[in-house]
């Protein structure tokens, strides 16, 4: 759990805060101190995480999203859930270069294309020093972040090494995309009890099976029902064999969608009779006669 976030108590003798709606407030409150956010202010935050923390319907937590955006409070791209708070740096500067190298990795994790990048690069500038020095090369000459296209091409050719070259995964890339940041200790006693700065293609296995999980499983969008990264690993969540990507955002009307739906539904199916034996398969019979 971060403890770096900061609000100060003129947040709320702001004019534009003052004008905010009720739940204006509490959604900016929330934002500054969830435990979503990251170093940067800049994060992923589906819809559905903030409506289970704050117990409102994906409608309101819309609406507030929207009134803080109009607001200039952040920028927002929707298809994504990436969200920047515009102040956050002004607020929690990065103050030292072991901050900069922790800033620095996060925000290799932001896509390229986000609506955001500029603002985030140019916050970003005023800690330079604390950087690592291939923050520089995000800018262009006359001081101007590198464009989107450039950036992404650029982004492309130095994630590569980083995703190929397996023996540079270690713990911290594990629990730098984490939900539940909960019991680092915990965790990374797990993460070396089953050797996995030693076998660098498991812990890749393991890096890549999480994120899968992370984004395709909707179960997962409520922090309670998200499993605490020590748990995760010491019940060898990776292998499990159901990976059913739930579709939020697809039309129950889409005669796609739900023949894909029923193949997923079927492949599971099939994956639990194989798991139980003949047995299940006798008493479907059964029970069917």
């Amino acid at each position: 759990m971060r403890d770096y976030g900061k609000v100060y108590t003129r947040f709320w003798l702001k004019q534009n805060v003052l004008s905010w709606s009720d739940s204006a407030k509490l959604l900016g409150l929330y934002l500054l101190t969830c435990p979503h956010c990251n170093l940067l202010g800049c994060f992923r935050l589906p819809i559905g995480y903030v409506a289970s923390d704050l117990n409102w319907d994906e409608q309101q937590v819309a609406k507030a999203l929207s009134e803080l955006e109009q607001d200039q409070f952040l920028i927002r791209c929707e298809g994504s859930g990436w969200t920047l708070i515009r102040s956050f740096l002004k607020h929690n500067p990065i103050e030292n270069p072991n901050q900069g190298k922790a800033a620095f990795r996060l925000l290799k994790d932001v896509p390229a294309d986000f609506v955001g990048m500029a603002s985030l690069l140019k916050s970003l500038a005023a800690f330079q020093a604390r950087l690592p020095e291939e923050f520089s090369s995000l800018f262009m000459p006359d001081g101007n972040p590198v464009r989107d296209s450039q950036r992404s091409d650029d982004s492309e050719r130095s994630n590569k090494p980083t995703v190929k070259t397996v023996d540079q995964i270690q713990f911290e890339d594990f629990w730098d995309v984490q939900i539940r940041k909960e019991k680092k200790a915990k965790a990374k006693e797990e993460w070396l009890r089953m050797g996995l700065n030693e076998d660098h293609e498991l812990a890749l296995e393991v890096l890549t099976r999480w994120k899968e999980q992370r984004d395709n499983r909707l179960q997962y969008q409520d922090r309670t029902k998200t499993p605490m990264p020590h748990n995760w690993l010491l019940n060898r969540q990776w292998e499990d064999e159901y990976v059913r990507i739930d579709e939020v955002q697809q039309s129950s009307t889409s005669l796609k969608g739900s023949n894909h739906q029923l193949n997923i539904e079927e492949s599971n199916r099939r994956i639990a009779e194989s798991w139980a034996g003949p047995g299940i398969r006798e008493v479907r019979s059964s029970a069917g006669g």
